[in-house]
């Protein structure tokens, strides 16, 4: 059977330098490359590839704002929680506890788009 495993993450964004820097500094992820001209930036932190695109300028046309199309996860939410804060991130409520026991951030990036990060259930 072939083997499926994810190449990038996409997303719109307003002002490209803005955004890198926005992930850059207060996410913690990796600037790989950003081509102004082509209105493209890449980024990585851990095993997560993200790319950051101006709408019409070859990377989609997907409005910029609202809701994510993806939900990121991690081992722990509170240790990630505590280093974004630390380095400036606005994240909104903070850790919210949803109905299903999952605990979840969710907040804006720099331009409107609404991330969530969600806990890995604990195994157990």
């Amino acid at each position: 059977m072939a083997t499926l495993s994810l190449n990038i993450i996409k997303l719109p964004v307003k002002d490209l330098k803005r955004a890198v820097a926005f992930y850059r500094d207060k996410l913690g992820f990796q600037e790989l490359f950003v081509v102004e001209e082509y209105g493209w930036g890449q980024l990585q932190r851990d095993q997560v590839p993200l790319a950051l695109y101006l709408p019409g300028k070859g990377g989609g046309d997907r409005p910029v704002g609202g809701s994510a199309d993806f939900h990121f996860s991690v081992d722990d939410i509170v240790e990630l929680a505590k280093e974004w804060m630390e380095k400036g991130a606005d994240l909104g409520q903070g850790l919210v506890s949803g109905d299903d026991t999952t605990v979840f951030l969710e907040f804006p990036d720099s331009e409107g788009n609404v991330l969530k990060v969600i806990q890995q259930p604990k195994e157990g």
